[in-house]
This record gives structure tokens, C-alpha cells and sequence, in this order.
């Protein structure tokens, strides 16, 4: 009952306060909502994209899965179709978004469990959860495996568009577990699927669409963003954050 009856006084609360800013200006948020952003987050019940940034109702897309994965264009057949790809049509075809983001966080269960997993991606059983962590995260575990031992150097990411081709490095002082260092490659490795999307090929060839990987630590609550001039991802603070947009947002 306490968790039903939370759930009922959360609308009650939206109703009370949210809803009425809805119908302040209901001509551009529902009958021409325009959103500008993607959201690609994991299912984590503590990773809530339109809390830690604030948005509101009518700027993005919110796609939400296990890890926080995107299957590219070349896994997706009429028996194999997924919502992320049919979100990208939405957003970015039907609609104007010019930002994307793939939103990874600390203490992942699913990178968790991809990580215990990493020497049994060629094989094709397990449960879902188990199947769909190896089928279309296996390119992050290849791409993790390309680090140093000791996590010394960058790690090379290379794209068919300017964007995509960077260096990177993971957890350069050492703050967080394998798993979470994991969890970050991977944030990167979806960018990269995707780029994949022929829809998305003439506004990526123009900047027109912006990819971005953020990384949140459930812990401390600290949000980074991937940095491609600091070459990791780099914590966004109120001393860093025009910084920040002036590299991420070029086209803005």
C-alpha cells in the first residue's frame, strides 16, 4: 500500500504544480512540442536523465534500457527490430533533435553482469537479460579490452564522422572500480552504434546532429560529460560547464 500510495500522491503533487505549467502554454508543449535532445539512459531506478538535468516537459526523448546500449543499424532485421532504433527515426528524422545522449552510470548491474559475462559473449544462451547484455554489448567488451592492463595510455575510438574519431582516457586516477571503468567505454561504444543509423549520416557529415556520452556516479551525485579536447570524462561544474558547451554544442 505506502508504495501505491506514493505513486497517487506524486500525481497529486504534478497535478498540483507541474500540470499547471503545462497548461500555461499548452500551444508549444502539446499541440508543437519541439524537443532538442535524446536520452539514451539505463533502466537504473537511481539515473533519472530528466532529474539531473533539469528538463522539462516537451524537451526530449527518453529511451531507457539495460546498460544503456544501442543496437547498430546492421543487428536490426523486421524479427530483430528495437525501440532505440525506432527512436532514433523519431527524434531525428521526424522530428529536429541535434542532441544525443548516452547516459552511463556508476555501479551499473547491468556492466556488472556484462563484466562477469565478458568471456561468454560467443555464446548464445542465458536469460534475456544475460542475452541481450551479450548480443549488443559485446562491442563494448572488445573495445574494453583494448586497455592497458593497467589502464595507463588512451584507448582509440575511430568513426566514419569527425566526432566519432577520439581518444580517450578511462579513469586516468584510478577513483572507480573495473566494472564502472567498463560502464564508461561503454557510454562511448554506443556513440559509435549509433552513427550507424543511415538517417542520421548527412547531419553527422554536417554537425548537425551532436553525440555525447555522460557518466553519472550514483555515490556522490557528481554528473561528467566526455570531453574530447581533455580526452576523458570530465566532472561539470559551475566553474566548467560554458567551457563545456562551447565544445559539446559547437553548432548552438
Amino acid at each position: 500500500m505506502k508504495g501505491l500510495e506514493k505513486i497517487l500522491r506524486g500525481i497529486i503533487k504534478y497535478q498540483i504544480t507541474d500540470k499547471v505549467r503545462v497548461k500555461l502554454n499548452p500551444q508549444n508543449i502539446i499541440e508543437y512540442p519541439t524537443p532538442n535532445f535524446l536520452f539514451i539512459s539505463c533502466i537504473d531506478n537511481r539515473v533519472l536523465p530528466s532529474q539531473f538535468t533539469k528538463i522539462d516537459c516537451g524537451d526530449a526523448y527518453i529511451v531507457r534500457n539495460a546498460g544503456n546500449l544501442f543496437p547498430p543499424r546492421d543487428a536490426i532485421t523486421f524479427n530483430t527490430v528495437t525501440a532505440e532504433a525506432g527512436a532514433i527515426e523519431v527524434a531525428c528524422h521526424l522530428n529536429n533533435v541535434r542532441h544525443i545522449f548516452v547516459c552511463g552510470h556508476s555501479d551499473c548491474k547491468a556492466m556488472n553482469l556484462l563484466f562477469s559475462l565478458k568471456n561468454q559473449c560467443h555464446t548464445h544462451a542465458g536469460t534475456p537479460l544475460q542475452m541481450w547484455l551479450k548480443k549488443y554489448g559485446v562491442a563494448s567488451v572488445r573495445k574494453f579490452d583494448q586497455l592497458d592492463s593497467k589502464f595507463v595510455g588512451p584507448l582509440t575510438f575511430q568513426g566514419r564522422f569527425s566526432q566519432l574519431n577520439f581518444q580517450v582516457n578511462i579513469d586516468p586516477e584510478n577513483k572507480f572500480p573495473i566494472e564502472d571503468k567498463l560502464s564508461q567505454v561503454n557510454c562511448l561504444q554506443q556513440l559509435q552504434h549509433i552513427a550507424t543509423f543511415p538517417i542520421l549520416h548527412d547531419k553527422l557529415s554536417k554537425n548537425q546532429i551532436r553525440l555525447h556520452a555522460i557518466w553519472i556516479d550514483v555515490r556522490t551525485g557528481n554528473v561528467f560529460i566526455f570531453s574530447r579536447d581533455e580526452k576523458q570524462f570530465v566532472e561539470i561544474t559551475d566553474r566548467n560547464y560554458l567551457q563545456l558547451v562551447r565544445e559539446c554544442f559547437p553548432v548552438d
